[in-house]
């Protein structure tokens, strides 16, 4: 995989999906369309990637010119984006943390941060209280207070997993499929 544009154009990201326990990775194709939906240029606006695992959709979003907050709990995966992040001397506008996604959310609701920008894809069929993981980190944001009024949240997620058009205090914005995934597009509600 690779940065497909911005200031990081080219690099490849050398992870070994074998060794970090086969987790799903986001597509080019993917990264592409959603990329294409949140714009070429992401300059001064701040951006949370809840469940980095490789960590490359976080390294996009720092090419194009976003502060990011990137998030990865699994303790191998955070090691690799933490080396990488040091051997491309990109550790500026970039942070990376280690907590549970819940306690993530928890963490910002309580301290007050807010994001322009929060990216959702975590295991398609993790279930938290018998909800899909995604929904119920929809939930937990939207609860939060973490979103600012004109921010994006934008999820990953199976098409078989339906999203509703309103959730709490979001509205759904945009909804793309491709072909067994969809991107899902949430702001926050008018009053």
């Amino acid at each position: 995989m690779r940065v497909i544009s911005g200031t990081l154009k080219g690099r490849r990201i050398p992870f070994n999906n074998r060794k970090f326990g086969n987790a799903r990775v986001t597509s080019e194709r993917m990264k592409g369309a959603l990329f294409s939906l949140l714009g070429e240029s992401l300059e001064s606006r701040s951006f949370l990637d809840v469940c980095s695992c490789s960590g490359q959709i976080g390294l996009e979003a720092y090419s194009r010119g976003a502060e990011v907050v990137m998030n990865e709990p699994e303790i191998r995966r955070n090691k690799f984006i933490s080396s990488l992040l040091s051997s491309w001397n990109i550790e500026d506008r970039i942070s990376l943390l280690a907590l549970e996604a819940d306690r993530l959310i928890q963490q910002f609701s309580t301290d007050g941060t807010k994001f322009d920008m929060i990216y959702i894809d975590p295991p398609y069929t993790e279930l938290t209280d018998q909800v899909p993981m995604a929904l119920h980190l929809v939930d937990k944001i939207s609860k939060s207070g973490s979103l600012s009024e004109t921010g994006t949240v934008v999820v990953q997620h199976d098409n078989k997993v339906e999203f509703p058009s309103r959730r709490n205090a979001f509205v759904c914005l945009k909804q793309k499929e491709y072909g067994n995934n969809s991107l899902t597009l949430y702001g926050i509600a008018s009053p």
